[in-house]
């Protein structure tokens, strides 16, 4: 076992350099700097005029670059700028944007003009952030959305301690990492100047939009994602710049205190818990404790502003170590961990069903005709069994969760008691296209909802083929007070795989998305609220691609407060592959952009989506299967802006194999979104960032599963947006509870909740890391 050692120092008495803002502008009445530690004058541009100051900024007044009344801007990089190490961080907002138009932000040139002497610069062009470092050059580009009117938060940090080949550059916008340089060539005496949306003289180009808070630092600020700030920097020097680096170095007292928790959890969980170094971390933390609550006392008594930041970059380096030493735990132990035996679990790969079928709090699992029950997190345990391709939700809101099997097709009550599982056959539905015998599997997917908003559920029941490909009706079934339903075909044959239903236009009713084999379009139907279907896929542009879909899942993919769709398609040489569509959202009629693959590589068999926040970090992640042998499942991380990372290997997901099984829930109640997917259950062992979990619970108008509810939490750079949905890819089911990673966000948060078929928004504040249960109100 590898054995990790941490020594957590915090002294008042260091010997290194103060950390200190070196420039601020906080352009609310002048372009003049705020305060500098070189020259804070605004420098004219040969041939432009000193940019002008807008009303208009992020929080009162903004630098205005333009072409209406040029105006351009630059300061004396000397003394406001530390080659070794910094940060440079601002907010911008675009007014205009044209087609291939470059947008330059900040630029640091060591002679003025002069690019090819240790300098670098950001901008964008073309949909995509672009970082250049020079000497010579070498530019890095990420996918990027050009938002007009919106305003953006960009840092930059450099660390060329190491010299040249040994440098490392970082950008992030809106606090998610977009770009990464290792090995980079260090920076140069800073002659030159500092460049604000725009570049050297030889060039016209400029921002065409405004320009706000620039400050640099001689440290570098983050080297995760973080939170950016929810307002102005204080100016140092003055009362609120001293009480606000008071509040700062306390508040990351606290944090460090939670990180070292955080690393001697993981080390308990990744390494053998009777391991040596394990039990030396928690004997340490016990010491760091009590010097914590010293610190935090002390911290009150420095009148010192420079003392005050020599503390808190003690703490952040602090901070640093045990995140790279969380980091190398993981990679050499993986976050997920097959637990398939260990649980006494059978895992036949066949698509699957979580929920807690007997209300004990715990995801149990049905797949196929089997049913297991989740003993407390511990283990499963065997149960009588189900017909095959079953879906959950309480459709007689008796409190329990009942399911609807295709086999059959056939609603089975669910009269179990804590501890086992009882099944009594309900009510035949009424005939599908196919016939009542459907063994032929031409039925691969249902979703429970309730689309005409009389507080029950009803049906959606895909049609697929029969083995000629004959292609059969999707079916809707509406519920009459859970006493009969009535059916009725959706549109024309199809060869329908997989369907999932969302609100996904804010108008209080369920709308369902249908994915369609063979080259087929995909259908989008909008619901009219009474369980009336309108076909709007072509005009909306959410076809898919006319692919061989299979399955696709809603998900706030971008965390703008809506619900954008990935859509899976498999896809033979040259055919049309996986895309995520986008929603635009009320401005644009709630349409769809095509944003492609944004990193999804390419494979021929992908079958089944599932998404969820596997690490916490408040993103939406990506799981998707294949079926060929040749191909393999992947684990896809959403770093942000559009853009995803293959970490199916490193997270410890090789080899699942073949299938269509993709479904999440967090079976041990520990926080964190556990996977089952090809012939096993994967356990998530992630630590160290915060999380909720959320149970609704509907009544009178708001069916008893409250499935069709939305939840959203707004956190300061973005908005978490979750639905709880009865089906997801083809023929899965995720846990009803709804998951949410916070990140780092520790403190309490709203949660917004939309309940279905409006009937009204319900806020309700709680502190995060634990399972918070809401009532309709």
């Amino acid at each position: 076992m590898p054995r990790l050692f941490i020594c957590i120092t915090i002294a008042f008495a260091v010997n290194f350099a103060a950390a200190r803002t070196l420039f601020l502008a906080h352009y609310d009445d002048s372009p003049d700097g705020d305060f500098a530690t070189g020259a804070a004058v605004a420098e004219p541009v040969p041939g432009y005029e000193v940019a002008k100051i807008a009303t208009e900024g992020r929080w009162q007044g903004a630098l205005a670059i333009d072409n209406v009344d040029p105006g351009r801007c630059a300061y004396a990089a000397r003394d406001n700028l530390d080659i070794r190490q910094g940060t440079v961080d601002f907010w911008y907002c675009f007014d205009e944007d044209e087609t291939n138009m470059y947008h330059p932000l900040f630029g640091w040139y060591n002679m003025p003009g002069n690019r090819e002497n240790g300098g670098f610069e950001a901008y964008t062009q073309n949909g995509a952030m672009s970082f250049d470092v020079y000497s010579p050059s070498s530019l890095v580009q990420a996918g990027y959305q050009v938002d007009i009117g919106k305003w953006h938060h960009l840092e930059i940090n450099w660390d060329c301690t190491g010299g040249d080949g040994n440098s490392t550059y970082n950008v992030y916008v809106d606090g998610r990492q977009t770009i990464h340089v290792d090995n980079g060539k260090a920076l140069k005496a800073p002659g030159g100047r500092l460049h604000v949306g725009m570049w050297a003289y030889a060039y016209g180009h400029c921002l065409r939009g405004r320009l706000d808070e620039l400050r640099i630092t001689d440290q570098i600020e983050h080297d995760t994602n973080f939170s950016p700030p929810v307002g102005p920097h204080p100016t140092p020097g003055t009362a609120a710049g001293f009480a606000t680096a008071r509040e700062q170095v306390a508040a990351e007292l606290v944090a460090l205190s939670q990180d070292v928790d955080h690393l001697r959890l993981a080390s308990s969980q990744l390494v053998d818990g009777g391991d040596a170094a394990a039990a030396q971390i928690v004997t340490d933390r016990r010491t760091a404790v009590s010097e914590d609550k010293r610190a935090l006392e002390r911290i009150k008594s420095i009148a010192d502003e420079d003392q005050l930041h020599e503390l808190a970059d003690a703490i952040r380096r602090d901070r640093r170590a045990i995140v790279k030493a969380l980091e190398g735990l993981y990679s050499r132990h993986r976050r997920f961990r097959n637990v398939t035996a260990e649980m006494k679990l059978e895992v036949s790969g066949a698509p699957a069903a979580w929920a807690d079928v007997d209300g004990d709090g715990f995801a149990d699992i049905t797949m196929y005709s089997d049913s297991w029950r989740n003993e407390g997190g511990n283990g499963f345990s065997r149960q009588p069994k189900i017909p095959a391709g079953c879906m959950w939700g309480d459709y007689d809101n008796d409190g329990d969760l009942d399911g609807y099997t295709w086999l059959g097709n056939r609603v089975y009550q669910n009269i179990s008691t804590p501890g086992k599982f009882v099944f009594k056959p309900g009510m035949l539905l009424p005939a599908l296209p196919a016939g009542k015998d459907i063994s032929n599997g031409t039925n691969r997917s249902a979703n429970w909802a309730d689309y005409n908003g009389d507080g029950f559920l009803d049906l959606f029941v895909t049609g697929y083929e029969t083995g000629g490909m004959a292609p059969y009706n999707d079916t809707l079934m509406l519920s009459d007070n859970a006493n009969s339903f009535t059916s009725q075909t959706i549109g024309g044959p199809s060869n329908s795989r997989g369907v999932t239903s969302c609100d996904w236009d804010q108008d209080g009713d369920v709308d369902v998305y249908v994915t369609n084999y063979r080259l087929q379009p995909n259908r989008l139907w909008e619901n009219d609220g009474d369980g009336n279907f309108s076909f709007i896929g072509t005009s909306h542009n959410a076809l898919g691609g006319n692919g061989h879909g299979i399955g696709s899942c809603w998900g706030d993919i971008d965390n703008d407060g809506d619900f954008d769709l990935f859509v899976g398609n498999f896809a033979h040489g040259g055919q049309p592959q996986s895309r995520f569509l986008e929603n635009l959202g009320p401005e644009h009629g709630y349409r769809f952009a095509d944003r492609g693959t944004c990193g999804v590589g390419y494979q021929e068999s992908y079958a089944s989506p599932v998404l969820g926040d596997y690490d916490n970090d408040g993103d939406l992640d990506l799981f998707f299967t294949t079926v060929y042998g040749h191909n393999q499942p992947r684990l896809y991380r959403n770093d942000g802006r559009w853009s995803f990372t293959d970490v199916t290997a490193a997270e410890g997901l090789s080899n699942i194999g073949a299938g269509y099984l993709a479904a999440y829930a967090d079976f041990d109640n520990d926080g964190d979104l556990d996977l089952l997917a090809g012939k096993a259950l994967y356990r998530n062992q992630t630590v160290g960032n915060h999380w909720l979990r959320v149970r609704l619970e509907g009544s009178g108008k708001v069916n008893r599963s409250a499935i069709g509810a939305q939840v959203r939490i707004h956190l300061p750079d973005r908005i978490l947006t979750r639905q709880v949905e009865a089906g997801t890819g083809e023929g899965n089911q995720s846990e009803l509870v709804l998951h949410f990673g916070l990140g780092r966000h520790r403190d309490p948060v709203e949660l917004e909740i939309t309940w279905p078929h409006n009937v009204g928004v319900q806020k309700v504040m709680t502190p995060v890391d634990r399972v918070v249960t809401v009532d309709v109100r």
